[in-house]
């Protein structure tokens, strides 16, 4: 991943001999280290969606020292990205430091981490992410994820097409993801990795908080507006409305934004006009919009029911961690965490729970390093030597970073 930009020129002196040839020396003692593929794939669980995001969608792909040798499949580690987060974030450097390819080869030579295969799939796009849901707006975001890209790397790695070597883990959005994608399908995934996951506890809904009135009026204006005019202006105003948010500097208007990406994930309506997003109105009685309520509640809430339906499944977890940090500013998802580890706890399904000093996102190069990463990698089955008849999905994508 880290090419150079640019190549200075050398002058062939006697000390510049000298020091080429000690570099050559350490370069060739140096353990090899593990490599980062870029790709491009076709997701057809996002096909057909009203919003117009593209089904052709990209991950990174950190392979193992150990993968060049072709004879052995290795376990794999899904990361699904924080709202409004680029891959880039996760292999560049902006988390502190954090890139993927030199964190993994790190705890592998420290021996914290055994080898295994981890995968950054994209979340995101104009809406800042979809909240990893199916949505007939924005596409079918958990099919996606455990269909799409675990389909995709099973018929292109040579990974271990087990639950038992799958884990899943995610930050912010991505741990609400991981944490949901995991208890619903343990048929193929065995542990799971929540930072500072967006949940709710019975209150969160209200600190969360749904549109007053100035942006339902605006809102409302907004889609009159849209609706007067042809597709093309329609889906380019609302982008624009969108966008506009999400890249305030203004904390309040960013959440403006952020919780028309939530609606659209848990509250698409077709019956309505353009955009066909239901909101609460403020101002109407609790009782005749409970319906909807209930799905803004059950978006990052309704813990009770998503463990009843966990624990009738035939199969079950072997390692949940929820982590959070003990400061900051979003005190609802600290009480959430909280809560629903408690809840967890209460009715049998083990968990862990880990608290960092700092907020959502500080520390958070070292919290994926020095304690997601190797905990993970240690959790899943470990990597396997297979005869050369079974070694199917080898066709690894040739864009090589």
């Amino acid at each position: 991943m880290n090419r150079p930009t640019h190549l200075c020129p050398i002058k062939p002196t006697a000390l510049g001999v000298l020091c080429l040839s000690l570099l050559l020396a350490l370069c060739s003692c140096a353990p090899p280290g593990g490599t980062l593929v870029c790709s491009e794939f076709e997701a057809p669980s996002l096909s057909g969606n009203r919003f117009g995001i593209p089904a052709r969608q990209r991950l990174v792909v950190y392979l193992p020292p150990s993968y060049r040798d072709g004879a052995r499949r290795f376990p794999v580690l899904y990361f699904l990205p924080n709202f409004d987060n680029i891959l880039q974030r996760y292999t560049g450097g902006s988390y502190q430091g954090f890139r993927l390819k030199d964190a993994m080869d790190r705890q592998i030579r420290r021996g914290a981490s055994r080898e295994l295969i981890v995968v950054v799939p994209n979340a995101h796009h104009f809406l800042g992410g979809s909240w990893y849901r199916n949505s007939p707006l924005t596409g079918r975001w958990e099919d996606y994820v455990v269909k799409d890209v675990v389909g995709y790397m099973d018929h292109h790695f040579r990974t271990i097409p087990a639950a038992a070597a799958r884990g899943l883990a995610g930050h912010g959005m991505g741990g609400l993801g991981a944490l949901e994608l995991a208890l619903k399908h343990p048929d193929q995934f065995s542990a799971v990795y929540a930072l500072s996951p967006a949940l709710f506890d019975q209150e969160g809904l209200k600190d969360f908080g749904l549109i007053d009135e100035r942006q339902a009026a605006q809102w409302r204006a907004k889609t009159a507006l849209w609706n007067r005019q042809d597709e093309t202006a329609r889906r380019k105003g609302f982008r624009d409305y969108v966008q506009s948010r999400l890249n305030s500097p203004s904390r309040e208007t960013f959440l403006e934004g952020l919780r028309v990406s939530y609606a659209a994930a848990v509250a698409p309506d077709l019956a309505l006009p353009f955009p066909h997003i239901a909101f609460p109105v403020p101002g109407k009685s609790m009782e005749s919009q409970a319906v909807l309520l209930g799905r803004y509640e059950n978006g990052f809430g309704g813990w009770t029911g998503k463990l009843s339906e966990y624990r009738a499944r035939r199969h079950s977890l072997k390692a949940v961690t929820l982590e959070y940090g003990g400061e900051g500013e979003l005190p609802w998802i600290r009480r959430g965490v909280v809560y629903l580890a408690g809840l967890m706890r209460s009715e049998g399904v083990p968990v862990n729970l880990a608290v960092h000093s700092g907020g959502h996102e500080s520390g958070l190069g070292q919290r994926l390093e020095r304690a997601m990463l190797p905990m993970m990698a240690n959790a899943l089955e470990g990597a396997v030597t297979v005869p050369a008849s079974g070694l199917a999905g080898t066709n690894v994508p040739s864009h090589h970073d």
